[in-house]
Order: structure tokens, then C-alpha cells, then sequence
């Protein structure tokens, strides 16, 4: 859909997925304002070694259990 585009005309199937791009990156950008605020995400450009879920909940003084999901997630710093 360019900018000059409005939802008329568009099958609802389009549409919906344009509004799931918009939801996906609403919550990227919660997940990432939320990984600044807590310092996250530069504790992670910091670190030059592995680190557990313990030791960065650790250092940013915080509970490890909050950071399980992270387990999942692959921080490539080559890109």
C-alpha cells in the first residue's frame, strides 16, 4: 500500500495484514524502549563475553527471572 493509498478498496485480508505490521512493530518498540529503560540493551553492547541470564540480571541488579524469554533471542553483533 503506498502513502497515497487508503483502506477502501483493499480485501479485508490485505487489510488485516497491514494492521498486524503495525501491531508487530508496536511491540517491538515497546521491547525496545522497555530494554533501554532498564539498560538492557546497553549491557548487552557492552559485554565482550558470554554472559548467563544470572550474571546480566545481576549486573543490572534485577531479578533473572525476568529475563527467561531472552534465552531465545540471538544478539549477532556482526551485523
Amino acid at each position: 500500500m503506498s502513502d497515497k493509498e487508503t483502506a477502501e478498496g483493499m480485501e479485508p485480508e490485505d487489510f488485516s495484514k497491514h494492521l498486524e505490521g503495525f501491531y508487530q512493530g508496536g511491540l517491538i518498540m515497546m521491547a525496545v524502549s522497555l530494554g533501554h529503560d532498564l539498560g538492557l540493551i546497553k549491557q548487552l553492547s557492552e559485554t565482550t563475553e558470554p554472559q548467563s541470564l544470572e550474571e546480566i540480571a545481576g549486573s543490572l541488579k534485577l531479578k533473572h527471572r525476568y529475563f527467561h524469554s531472552l534465552a531465545y533471542v540471538h544478539i549477532d553483533k556482526e551485523m
